[in-house]
């Protein structure tokens, strides 16, 4: 299935606040999935050679993906890249059948810094209420090697994004679970090094203490960034292109996710 791009949208008047659209071929109604890049809060865009495919790959899996940048440190810190994110998301809803999406059905996903970005904007709810959204109208969230209960000792670097009395707490996706967050698709390579497979463990906990659904892919063979390259040519290998495509179309999670750590499914 191919896609068709349009390209450089502005969703604000700041010149980092630019989004793609990626549309699959024939979308009628497609689930639509807003992917924030990753880069540590400061470098990295949405069409830079690592993020650019994946646009194209999600729309190949039959959805409509909004693949938003959002402001850098130095330029901002927290909490005005999450009020880009939220913004960026309420353009994704409002012109979704524009493009041939259903904003019914809409999944935030991110990776790394933008795993901790979508999964703030899911927990947290006056984050996307500040846009005129319910927190309801997320249906799902996909978080990708992400931070989601960090300090300054995890990396240093954070102490320059976060503000001290915002990091202990506003700033942590883990300390925002409850009940209500949507179904969560979590996924680490156990060798990453960048950030530490530690994070995923202490979100599904909140998570998993809170009474919320969640789905963990861990994967033995991966660090950081292996798993999500191959998911461009080798899509099966760890399975994890099937499952966010399902939480989309379903919003629900895969009834098992492969378990590549244990060799077995959960």
């Amino acid at each position: 299935m191919a896609d068709t791009a349009l390209r450089a949208i502005a969703y604000g008047d700041h010149p980092r606040l630019l989004l793609d659209v990626h549309r699959p071929e024939g979308a009628g109604k497609a689930p639509v999935v807003v992917f924030f890049h990753g880069g540590g809060w400061r470098s990295c865009a949405r069409d830079d050679v690592f993020h650019g495919p994946i646009g194209p790959t999600l729309a190949r899996a039959g959805l409509l993906v909004v693949l938003p940048d959002y402001r850098l440190y130095p330029d901002a810190c927290f909490p005005a890249f999450i009020d880009d994110a939220a913004r960026a998301v309420a353009w994704a809803r409002a012109n979704a059948e524009t493009f041939g999406g259903d904003p019914r059905r809409l999944v935030l996903a991110g990776y790394s810094a933008g795993a901790h970005i979508a999964t703030l904007l899911a927990y947290a709810p006056c984050h996307l209420e500040s846009c005129g959204l319910a927190r309801g109208v997320v249906s799902g969230v996909a978080g990708l090697s992400g931070y989601y209960d960090f300090t300054a000792d995890d990396d240093p670097f954070v102490s320059r994004v976060f503000p001290p009395d915002l990091l202990a707490h506003a700033a942590q996706p883990a300390r925002h679970a409850d009940a209500g967050a949507p179904p969560s698709l979590l996924v680490h390579g156990l060798k990453d090094g960048i950030v530490r497979p530690e994070q995923t463990d202490r979100l599904e906990a909140a998570l998993l203490a809170a009474g919320a659904p969640v789905r963990t892919m861990r994967l033995p063979d991966d660090d950081h960034h292996s798993y999500l390259q191959s998911m461009h040519t080798a899509p099966e290998r760890t399975g994890v292109l099937a499952a966010l495509a399902e939480l989309a179309r379903t919003g629900a999670l895969p009834s098992s996710v492969p378990d590549l750590s244990k060799g077995t499914c959960q």
